[in-house]
């Protein structure tokens, strides 16, 4: 039987409820919205969207609308909705445009589970990698670089990351969308040592002179732990490096250093 959100019947009404966020999705909408996603232009992915997630089959169009049916327990429901309606609803599946700010994942890929949505107890030495893979992919394009996250992304029941990892176009979609979802959470979680996006922009790292920098900063330049730091969960590497970086802008601000 297919899943959808189910509409609520009142008095001559039918109301219909869509999620307006990406962690809002469930696991099957998830799923299938990236599916969507990776097949058609934003409007009409939307437009599959609302139809499927909310269980609608459309009859037939008139002029200013469509005649439409929906489920109410064993019953089919007839109802009309107008071309602004519509609209309407496709307004609030925007979010889909753009990555989200609260950190969202598919749980589950083949046999294998996703780690912390998170990254808590993600080592930092992978959180490196899984940034250098993220960055090369918004140069490049490549998907081989999306299947390289998803491998350190992802692990079998015993905890140990997958040799061969075969994942869809629509899984690494959302691969790619959720480590985006993260780094927007990073910025207010971290806020001295991640920016905005939009702050951004037009900006190029090199990212090994960057890796190398953090790493010093947290061996405090003793080569002797850059092993520890290296296996440090990368919520801890982070903070770390958050304040350091907070006292760095506290003493610019207040000597003009550099």
């Amino acid at each position: 039987m297919k899943k959808k959100t189910p509409a609520t019947f009142g008095d001559r009404l039918i109301n219909f409820h869509l999620p307006d966020a990406w962690h809002k999705l469930e696991q099957w909408q998830l799923r299938y919205v990236c599916y969507i996603m990776t097949r058609f232009d934003p409007v009409t992915a939307k437009t599959y969207i609302f139809v499927r997630l909310l269980g609608i089959t459309v009859l037939r169009k008139q002029e200013d609308g469509w005649v439409c049916s929906v489920r109410n327990g064993w019953k089919k429901v007839r109802f009309f909705v107008h071309s602004w309606q519509v609209q309407s609803f496709l307004h609030m599946l925007d979010f889909i445009e753009r990555p989200g700010d609260m950190p969202f994942c598919l749980w589950r890929i083949g046999r294998f589970r996703s780690v912390d949505a998170r990254l808590h107890d993600v080592p930092f030495k992978e959180y490196v990698s899984i940034e250098n893979y993220y960055q090369g992919f918004l140069r490049t394009r490549d998907n081989a670089l999306l299947r390289s996250m998803a491998i350190l992304l992802y692990v079998d029941r015993k905890g140990r990351h997958p040799r061969r990892f075969n994942p869809s176009e629509e899984e690494l979609l959302s691969v790619f969308l959720w480590i985006a979802s993260v780094k927007n959470h990073f910025t207010k979680c971290f806020p001295y040592l991640f920016r905005p996006p939009e702050q951004l922009e037009g900006e190029v790292f090199n990212m090994l002179e960057l890796v190398n920098a953090e790493i010093r900063a947290l061996t405090g330049g003793d080569i002797t732990k850059e092993r520890e730091v290296l296996q440090m969960d990368c919520w801890r590497a982070l903070t770390e490096l958050n304040e350091k970086a907070r006292e760095a802008q506290e003493l610019q601000q207040r000597y003009g250093c550099k």
